[in-house]
């Protein structure tokens, strides 16, 4: 795919507020006088009383005003496209190392996970031009800085190196040829725990790892099971996802 073209990406495309810092109680000292111990001479008047109390300063219970931005936050859509697509991501290259242990592939060859900064860029260019990816040119993206052996940096372009290895079978090169949208609509979305490798050559049935997260997790992991916020989910993933295949309706009140 000629035209898409990652090395414009900037790594850090997306910028995101610091996080809130935290209050802290402390305590403050004051002296009032009444000390009994202090020895008198012939220029004291008397004994100066001192009395010390620790006080805590009282701050206002900002919990219940933040528990309300958060949940502002859980509906915009920025916040739930970004859910999406990194989960999806993730999904990716889960999927096709599931398939490589499916392939009895030498099990030191995996696709390691790639940088957050990456999965989490949904301007609307970079969303578009992800539509029309090969899951190569996904899987193929600088590897996190997590991944690392013994505190050793990881080699950014191991899964590049990984890719040119692998593509020489002939299934492993089919499977990441595949459209990024496509792989969305027929197995991300659809959560089915099989998988048919026949159009990538060969016959047969695939079982999915238990490990292995797709859409119908996010609203599992949801703990409050918020209805609201699975049929928003709903709503962007079908608008954004596929398009001319649901037609969003407009509910009048």
């Amino acid at each position: 795919m000629s035209e898409f073209n990652f090395d414009n990406i900037s790594e850090n495309s997306l910028s995101f507020g610091k996080n809130e810092q935290s209050n802290y109680f402390f305590n403050e000292v004051m002296e009032q006088g009444n000390n009994t111990n202090i020895s008198k001479t012939s220029d004291q008047t008397g004994s100066v009383p001192i009395n010390i109390i620790s006080r805590k300063r009282e701050f206002p219970d900002n919990s219940k005003e933040n528990e309300k931005k958060r949940k502002r936050r859980k509906y915009q859509r920025d916040n739930i496209l970004i859910k999406i697509q990194c989960h999806y991501m993730t999904f990716i290259i889960k999927f096709v190392n599931n398939v490589l242990d499916f392939l009895d592939v030498d099990k030191n060859d995996r696709f390691k996970d790639i940088q957050h900064s990456f999965k989490k860029d949904i301007k609307k260019d970079q969303f578009n031009s992800l539509k029309t990816a090969k899951l190569h040119e996904i899987i193929t993206q600088a590897i996190s800085k997590k991944n690392k052996n013994n505190n050793i940096k990881p080699d950014e372009h191991y899964n590049i190196n990984l890719y040119k290895k692998l593509s020489k079978n002939e299934i492993i090169k089919n499977l990441l040829n595949e459209n990024y949208l496509n792989l969305f609509q027929k197995v991300y979305y659809k959560s089915e725990r099989f998988f048919n490798l026949k159009e990538y050559g060969k016959d047969v049935v695939m079982p999915l790892s238990d490990n292995i997260e797709m859409y119908k997790n996010i609203e599992i992991k949801d703990k409050e099971y918020d209805k609201k916020y699975i049929n928003i989910i709903d709503a962007y993933v079908k608008k954004s996802y596929f398009a001319s295949l649901f037609k969003i309706k407009k509910t009048s009140n």
